[in-house]
């Protein structure tokens, strides 16, 4: 019944809690490579709080450019920014946010936003292949946007990506309505770092 299936429910979420709390009294591991953010909080890595800056972030004009050095942490900084501010991690809040500043001091826009992240140093430095592995990575993240928020968006999404935008997702968005459709979500944007390895010639890159 539904009262029961509540009560086992309930009695599940109280075993996680205790088992949360006598994980957090273990010895911490070093998240060494790790930038999934989840992961660090839930399994007692080291984490040092960098909340705080989320309330300056919010105060600062709508788009930022961050250059840091490899291994300063972007990648972790915006793993971090994403479970804050999608919709999908609101009911971990409390969980990954509790112990830190911001989860003492969360801002109204916690968990509001659908989240496209694009991780452009997975596209080709190949000069004969950015162009097309661009594409053909932007393609994939609005696939993965989609899936992810099928349940918000309504399943009639998918009539709106036809095959050619899918295979031609810049051209696409541009010539037809769904660049419109995009522009009109909730969407908070992050960008990891390009990558900047792609060799200069003169052929306009």
């Amino acid at each position: 019944t539904g009262t029961s299936f509540a009560k086992y429910r309930a009695e599940l979420a109280e075993i996680k809690n205790k088992y949360n709390e006598r994980n957090r009294d273990m010895m911490k591991q070093i998240p060494y490579g790790l930038t999934d953010f989840a992961r660090i909080q839930k399994d007692n890595y080291y984490y040092v709080d960098k909340t705080m800056f989320i309330e300056r972030i919010e105060m600062q004009p709508a788009y930022l450019f961050l250059i840091r050095p490899r291994r300063f942490g972007k990648s972790l900084t915006l793993a971090m920014l994403e479970a804050y501010y999608d919709v999908v991690y609101a009911n971990d809040f409390d969980e990954l946010f509790g112990h830190l500043y911001i989860g003492q001091h969360p801002t109204p826009k916690h968990n509001c936003y659908l989240i496209m992240r694009f991780n452009f140093s997975e596209v080709s430095s190949n000069v004969n292949e950015v162009e097309r592995s661009f594409k053909l990575h932007c393609c994939s993240k609005l696939r993965d946007f989609v899936f992810k928020y099928e349940d918000l968006l309504g399943k009639e999404i998918w009539d709106v990506l036809d095959e050619k935008i899918q295979k031609e997702p810049i051209q696409g968005l541009c010539k037809t309505d769904i660049g419109l459709f995009w522009l009109s979500l909730p969407t908070m944007k992050f960008c990891l770092y390009i990558n900047a390895s792609c060799s200069c010639t003169g052929n306009g890159f």
